[in-house]
């Protein structure tokens, strides 16, 4: 009599990614033997029959990923698992305070309304500016001005805000009246007004 010895499953698979910031993009490579069927169970409700897997948890949390490795001769299934751990990214957000609606220097206070940071990074038109947490800064001259923070967790997790900042300058009335001129005779007054686009005049009894 001949007996037959028929190779049992191993099911083993690696990933490239056991841990990570969210979204987390892991792909999973099967390297099972004496297999030809496949269950994946992510543990978050989602599975595949796929012999390999590229999946992305969007969920902070930790998942006990299983792979079920089957053959088609009868012999017993084998299942192997790894952990993924996928960690939350902090929130990135901020105030701008202006001690005055107009006029240079300005002063400004930055006030972070970050949750879960750690590290933070401001910068004033791309360049890096402070790591304090909250900071302020004098504007010296009319300008638009692109203030960022990044902020960062313990596990490296990262977000990044932008804001702008519109520095005006102030407006300075002024005028000059050229001459004198008789009751019904009209006479030249001179605007020499300074960082103002409109103007209102009030000539008393007019």
């Amino acid at each position: 009599n001949v007996i037959d010895i028929l190779p049992s499953p191993t099911s083993y698979f690696i990933v490239d990614n056991e841990s990570g910031c969210e979204d987390l993009m892991v792909n999973f490579t099967n390297l099972s033997t004496a297999s030809t069927q496949y269950i994946w169970d992510l543990k978050n409700g989602t599975s595949s029959v796929e012999k390999d897997l590229e999946y992305t948890f969007v969920n902070p949390g930790t998942y006990e990923v299983s792979l079920i490795s089957l053959t088609n001769n009868g012999c017993p299934s084998d299942t192997t698992s790894r952990t993924i751990t996928v960690h939350s990214k902090p929130m990135a957000d901020f105030d701008i305070q202006k001690d005055s609606v107009c006029g240079v220097p300005m002063f400004v206070n930055f006030v972070n309304n970050s949750i879960g940071n750690l590290d933070n990074v401001w910068s004033i038109n791309g360049i890096a500016t402070s790591q304090d947490p909250s900071f302020d800064n004098v504007f010296t001259t009319a300008s638009t001005n692109d203030i960022s923070l990044i902020v960062q967790n313990e596990f490296l997790c990262a977000d990044t805000i932008h804001k702008t900042v519109d520095i005006f300058l102030q407006p300075i009335a002024d005028f000059d009246v050229n001459g004198q001129a008789c009751e019904g005779e009209s006479i030249i007054i001179e605007n020499n007004s300074m960082n103002a686009i409109s103007y209102i005049w009030d000539i008393q009894n007019q």
